[in-house]
């Protein structure tokens, strides 16, 4: 793949539509503690939330918000009179902070849309790829994406939220993983208008479904009234309607994560939004899309890559955003190297020493942790990571004399860059990898002779598939 443009921001599918219609299975509502609601959006209060099928419209009647029956004009639900911050709000993330009582000036902001707010049990939506493009005039937004696969870490599933969307997210058709759900996917089309925020009918969907979410502008009968449709294609249960005050411009594509841990993001390099097509009300769109990129902060990937423009066609554009190698590292955070061989003990520096040479070895967990158990993952040009000593920043994981024989000790030594410190992570499955020095790359990492006892040397070996050739990364 080529790669026109790199982007590093600073902070964010194949069935028939009839198939997908027929095997899409209806989940539950957002995950809600009574108060509060989780959304793309953050935490919002539950009153502010509102669930709308695909012939049910928010609309002002007689200056009151009301949700109205599209078919029949029957009142559904009278939600009050907006106040005049609600009939003034246009960024929907802005408001959501209001609303959860946050500073808007210490947030960092992302063109006009600050970075999500606080959210989840962290307190922090950590992680975000967004990037937006100046457009106005728009008939359509369209964009393909696959569902990604499951990350590597499914135990604790932690919410990230996908989307393509006009006005930095206040219409935006949604793909979300957990969300209260657990490990499972859903799609839902949000909107954002007179203060309230409102989602279509939430279908579940697997891995590798191909997914497009498409805006529609439909009909502005009068300057203050502008009405539009999102949907999944195939998907039209899902399928919502908006009436707004204000023209709908900028497209925007976000990664929206919860967690910088890259082992709960998808288990895959990257995914791609393809076939990004941009129709104007009249005339041509623009031959490019001049994205720019913004949000909050985000973790350093294996790839060293978060937002990589690839195509910024206004027809057939692709961008796409990076996740983790499926090793569980996530570059710059340290770990504890567990041993396949009886899934506890963990690579240890002897006797906690800080000496050029030092030997590693096999050691059950220290309580408290001590820092001589404990490895900085760095990630190197090449898809490699250095790993370093937690007792001395200066030193780090090395096969000794750059050997290449079986047998050869596996030390700590001052990081000089060689490929004897270099190690290429291998996933093995079952969240275990395989270690090989960039120096013996047909060896790996090795407890000698399967041992499990306090002390058992570490030392390369010739690849043979063992579990005794095996290691996890467990987040510290």
């Amino acid at each position: 793949m080529k790669h026109n443009q790199i982007v590093v921001l600073a902070a964010a599918l194949s069935l028939a539509a009839c198939s997908k219609q027929q095997h899409a299975t209806e989940a539950a509502e957002p995950a809600s503690n009574g108060a509060t609601v989780q959304t793309p959006y953050g935490a919002l209060p539950a009153s502010r939330v509102h669930a709308v099928d695909n012939h049910t419209i928010a609309k002002i009647v007689g200056g009151r918000l009301q949700l109205v029956n599209m078919n029949t004009g029957r009142l559904v639900e009278d939600l009050g009179v907006p106040s005049a911050d609600d009939r003034a709000a246009t960024d929907p993330y802005a408001f959501a902070r209001a609303l959860r009582g946050e500073s808007v000036a210490a947030v960092t902001t992302f063109g006009t849309n600050p970075t999500f707010g606080t959210t989840g049990a962290s307190g922090r939506n950590e992680g975000s790829y967004y990037t937006s493009a100046s457009l106005s005039g728009i008939k359509s937004l369209s964009t393909n994406w696959l569902v990604p696969n499951f990350p590597l870490d499914t135990t604790n599933p932690v919410t990230i939220f996908y989307w393509n969307a006009l006005d930095g997210g206040a219409l935006q058709p949604v793909l979300q993983y957990d969300q209260g759900y657990g490990n499972a996917y859903t799609i839902a089309n949000w909107y954002f208008t007179e203060g309230q925020y409102f989602h279509g009918t939430f279908v579940r969907v697997t891995p590798g479904t191909q997914l497009t979410g498409v805006i529609t502008f439909v009909s502005n009968p009068n300057d203050t009234t502008w009405n539009y449709k999102e949907s999944f294609t195939g998907y039209s249960a899902a399928d919502v309607n908006i009436t707004r005050t204000s023209e709908a411009t900028d497209p925007a594509l976000c990664l929206e994560a919860y967690t910088q841990i890259l082992a709960q993001w998808p288990n895959q390099p990257f995914m791609q939004f393809t076939a990004i097509d941009v129709a104007m009300r009249t005339g041509s769109a623009p031959d490019s899309l001049h994205w720019t990129p913004g949000g909050g902060s985000v973790p350093v990937t294996p790839s060293l890559l978060n937002t990589v423009v690839v195509n910024n066609s206004a027809t057939n554009g692709e961008v796409d955003m990076y996740f983790g190698d499926g090793t569980g590292i996530t570059p710059d955070s340290s770990f504890h190297i567990v041993a396949g061989v009886n899934g506890s003990s963990v690579l240890d520096i002897t006797g906690g020493a800080t000496t050029a040479g030092t030997p590693v070895e096999l050691w059950t967990p220290n309580s408290p942790v001590s820092p001589n158990q404990v490895w900085k993952a760095i990630a190197l040009p090449g898809g490699y990571y250095e790993f370093q000593a937690g007792n001395n920043a200066s030193m780090a994981l090395t096969d000794s004399a750059s050997g290449t024989g079986n047998g050869t000790r596996i030390v700590i030594e001052p990081y000089t860059g060689s490929t004897a410190q270099k190690w290429k992570v291998t996933p093995a499955g079952g969240g275990y990898n395989t270690l090989s020095p960039a120096c013996a790359p047909s060896s790996n990492m090795d407890v000698y002779a399967h041992g499990t006892a306090n002390g058992t040397k570490i030392e390369i070996w010739s690849a043979n598939g063992g579990t005794n050739q095996q290691f996890k990364f467990v987040l510290e």
